[in-house]
Order: C-alpha cells, then sequence, then structure tokens
C-alpha cells in the first residue's frame, strides 16, 4: 500500500497481505478512517499497472480503456 499525503509524513510504503480487491479496498479505507477526518481527503487515485504497451502511462479511465484491458 502506497499513500502519499500532503506532507511527507503523511506518506506511506508498506506491503499488506489481502486475499481480493474487496479487502484491499478494506485495509485502506480502514488506514484512512484512522488516520484523516473526511473533510480533509482531498483525492484518492488508482495506477493501472497492467495495461500493456497502450497503456503505460498515467491517464483517466474511459469506456474504450476499460474494453481494451478486458480483450
Amino acid at each position: 500500500m502506497r499513500i502519499k499525503g500532503l506532507n511527507p509524513v503523511d506518506n506511506l510504503l508498506q506491503p499488506v497481505k489481502a486475499p481480493d480487491h474487496a479487502a484491499a479496498g478494506n485495509i485502506l479505507i480502514n488506514w484512512i478512517e484512522e488516520h484523516y477526518r473526511h473533510e480533509d481527503l482531498a483525492a484518492v487515485g488508482h495506477r493501472v499497472v497492467h495495461g500493456g504497451p497502450k497503456y503505460s502511462q498515467p491517464q483517466r479511465i474511459t469506456l474504450e480503456m476499460l474494453a481494451d484491458l478486458r480483450a
């Protein structure tokens, strides 16, 4: 799990074990609730790292991208 806060002291890089995406999401949500108030959270991002040569740079997710990734 990698978290980048507004201040370097808020950054976190920590391995986690989760059997599926739902469990991983719960780990992240629990961490956020323990460390931040809801009004302090400005954004949440996720990087797709398995997009192959067509999707190797950060970009917004579109319906076309989802179809390509599913293919």
